[in-house]
């Protein structure tokens, strides 16, 4: 046998046994979980205790993997991944507490939405494939064959980039589609598969990187040498040859799994539920498309449908023929509404007269309604000054004011309360009384009546509402109420 040829076969094994043995994913070992822990209090407000949301408008992130969260973080905070909320959070958080809340949200467990392993198969064929008899396209088209993100599905502009996002370090639990992205994850073992860990942006996966490339590179030279160890061309294949046959799957991979059971957080909508809330939202299309001229606002500087939505119908109030009502639906968690707060009681020093300003508390999910009953507490404490407290609490002193046990919480409010001079026995008489209980049954009324899907939501006498996105900002948005309240007055 020639020399050359000997010593290519001596190279081949080497690279074989190289890549065998070539280093895998690292873990993602940095980061607290305790101080973590502490830094996530402002992240419940939204994704619910421990990560566990109750609001499928948040995802959770409880036993989320540590490499995903911190990977999302880092695009929010540089603005790769655009968000008007998690951009404003990101960008402040350093390394190190990017870190901690990642390997904390990790270390958590779900309460629900589990996929069942057993969809894995049915979950490939469809990510793959899609499934023509249903119109679902294969996922690969934006998301990558391994899940890692199609490039070409990217768009630039001259501030951000987007793309499809990455999937693979997704964890077993998907809420939305089980079936079509489980298998991403070894059904019978917590270690990924090939594709299991998205590109990683963060520092400690930069070894990572380099394994791989290293591998790629050698198993490259690995293939050009076996080839001169034959001494044979390879013959040059086509694109028709290089795409893989398709898979026939067996009767058994393509039947449809079975129905995943709705937790009591994702329950569907009463058929009556859905009906008015469609005809309100066509009726109001009807009413933007055919205001009077005399109901808009004066100097044409504000857009109905843009900057204010009339709600239709009207709603009742509760305030008296003179006045003018203006609610502000809150949360004491949301970082919105602690912005907003400032302008709101620099406003209140200024109102006219006849302008009656409510505060309803939203009534989400159970932290929602924890603190709520704090809020209505210290109102029928009489004891509303105390709301900002409530808010510097929780934002800066990062104390949620809530615990997984109604106990546990009454506890730690009530140390809110004596600390803030309020007698003990007087706040849990308080807490427990039909005033309090009466006030959350009107935010739950009040909460359902407008369709509240973000907070802070301003209600101007039953007829409009607003927000500071759709005003424009903080300042944008008591402008707006005033020529809504004065518009209101004159009619």
């Amino acid at each position: 046998m020639p020399k050359n040829k000997v010593a290519v076969g001596a190279w081949g094994l080497m690279l074989v046994a190289w890549l065998a043995n070539a280093p895998a994913a690292t873990p993602y070992d940095h980061g607290s979980v305790q101080n973590g822990a502490a830094k996530a209090a402002v992240c419940f407000g939204c994704h619910g205790p421990n990560g566990n949301s109750s609001n499928p408008l948040w995802p959770t992130l409880a036993g989320q993997s540590a490499v995903y969260v911190a990977e999302q973080l880092r695009l929010f905070r540089s603005k790769v991944r655009d968000n008007p909320v998690m951009t404003a959070l990101a960008a402040p958080l350093a390394d190190g507490d990017i870190d901690d809340l990642a390997v904390y949200f990790a270390a958590q467990t779900p309460l629900g939405s589990e996929a069942d392993p057993s969809y894995w198969q049915a979950g490939q064929i469809i990510y793959m494939r899609g499934d023509k008899t249903r119109a679902i396209p294969a996922c690969t088209a934006c998301h990558g064959p391994c899940a890692r993100s199609n490039p070409a599905t990217r768009s630039s502009s001259s501030t951000t980039t987007q793309r499809a996002p990455a999937m693979a370090a997704q964890p077993q639990r998907i809420r939305q589609a089980p079936t079509a992205t489980s298998w991403l994850r070894s059904p019978s073992a917590s270690r990924p598969r090939t594709c299991a860990i998205s590109p990683p942006t963060s520092r400690v996966f930069a070894e990572v990187r380099l394994a791989v490339m290293l591998r790629s590179v050698a198993l490259a030279a690995l293939v050009t040498l076996s080839a001169a160890a034959c001494g044979h061309a390879a013959p040059p294949q086509t694109s028709a040859s290089l795409a893989a046959p398709p898979v026939t799957p067996s009767p058994a991979a393509v039947q449809s799994p079975p129905p995943v059971p709705q937790s009591e957080s994702e329950h569907t909508p009463a058929p009556a539920a859905e009906t008015t809330s469609e005809e309100r939202a066509d009726t109001s299309l009807e009413r933007l498309a055919a205001l009077p001229a005399d109901q808009q606002l004066p100097g044409g500087r504000w857009k109905a449908g843009t900057n204010y939505l009339p709600i239709v119908p009207a709603q009742p109030t509760s305030v008296g023929p003179e006045k003018v009502e203006v609610i502000e639906v809150f949360w004491y968690a949301c970082p919105h509404c602690f912005d907003l707060e400032p302008y709101i009681q620099s406003w209140l020093k200024k109102k006219p007269a006849y302008v009656e300003f409510v505060r309803v508390p939203i009534m989400w999910g159970p932290v929602h309604r924890a603190h709520a009953h704090l809020f209505y507490t210290l109102q029928a404490l009489q004891r509303s000054d105390l709301d900002q407290k409530v808010f510097e609490t929780i934002h800066n002193d990062h104390n949620m004011l809530f615990a997984n046990s109604e106990p546990e919480t009454l506890n730690l409010q009530k140390q809110f309360a004596v600390a803030h001079g309020i007698n003990a026995d007087a706040f849990v008489s308080a807490y427990n009384s039909f005033t309090v209980s009466s006030d959350l049954a009107r935010a739950e009324e009040i909460t359902a009546r407008y369709h509240v899907e973000g907070v802070p939501l301003i209600v101007v006498n039953g007829k409009y509402e607003t927000d500071v996105g759709k005003a424009g900002g903080p300042t944008e948005l008591i402008a707006l109420i005033n020529d809504l309240v004065a518009s209101e007055k004159r009619h």
